[in-house]
């Protein structure tokens, strides 16, 4: 799942063996419809785990992220505290984020955009216990596909170009059209969370930070971590 304008754009598939079968692509008004689908996993490009007060770089994952990706390293917001969803304005979020810590210098106007989809995920994970929503990113999935990061912005056609050739070499056909509501990168975007949503039901997924080095869990007991 991966946000646009219209709500979100969901790739469903399935696995035969180890391969995987894009079955559907569609768009989704709210999160939950796919959830009530009965996913075995849903990977999902939006923060699940918020911290308390704000930390310089974000979450530890987000820092290792953008560690990973180099020149790709701007693709990876830092994570807002709990206290941002309760917001209403983006000035009202920023007096709270400054708030929460004294390392604090603000919140960025495209992690604002994205605290309403933030808030969809966080309802829904709240609810079920966080079983079967994993968050993932993308870029980092691209990375692991390739074994680098990608060279190209994924809004610029030789960018597209890079990720679907990625896709298609792990198995993946991507359409060749955006969807109503939604950029050809978000479609492209949400192929790459159904490659990382199989590899975790596979048992194979990688996440940041390392799990054996540390571990990182909000107030409401749902891990902070990445997925790929």
């Amino acid at each position: 799942m991966d946000g646009c304008r219209a709500g979100w754009v969901g790739v469903l598939g399935h696995l035969v063996k180890r391969a995987i079968v894009v079955d559907e692509v569609r768009i989704f008004g709210d999160f939950r419809e796919v959830v009530v689908l009965g996913c075995g996993v849903v990977a999902v490009d939006i923060p699940i785990g918020l911290p308390r007060a704000a930390m310089p770089g974000g979450r530890a994952a987000d820092r290792a992220a953008r560690a990973m990706l180099g020149k790709r390293a701007s693709s990876v917001f830092s994570t807002p505290i709990r206290d941002v969803l309760g917001c209403a304005t983006y000035r009202e979020a920023l007096s709270v984020m400054r708030s929460s810590s004294e390392h604090c210098i603000g919140l960025t106007i495209q992690t604002w955009n994205i605290v309403a989809k933030i808030r969809e995920v966080d309802e829904v994970v709240r609810s079920r216990g966080g079983g079967i929503v994993e968050e993932c990113h993308p870029e980092l999935s691209f990375s692991a596909m390739a074994g680098r990061p990608m060279s190209h912005r994924k809004a610029t056609p030789e960018g597209a170009a890079e990720r679907i050739a990625a896709l298609e070499a792990s198995g993946i056909a991507v359409a060749s059209a955006a969807l109503p509501g939604a950029k050809l990168d978000d479609v492209v975007d949400a192929h790459a969370c159904l490659w990382t949503a199989a590899r975790i039901a596979l048992g194979e997924s990688s996440c940041v930070p390392d799990p054996d080095e540390m571990e990182e869990v909000d107030a409401c007991g749902l891990r902070m971590r990445i997925r790929y």
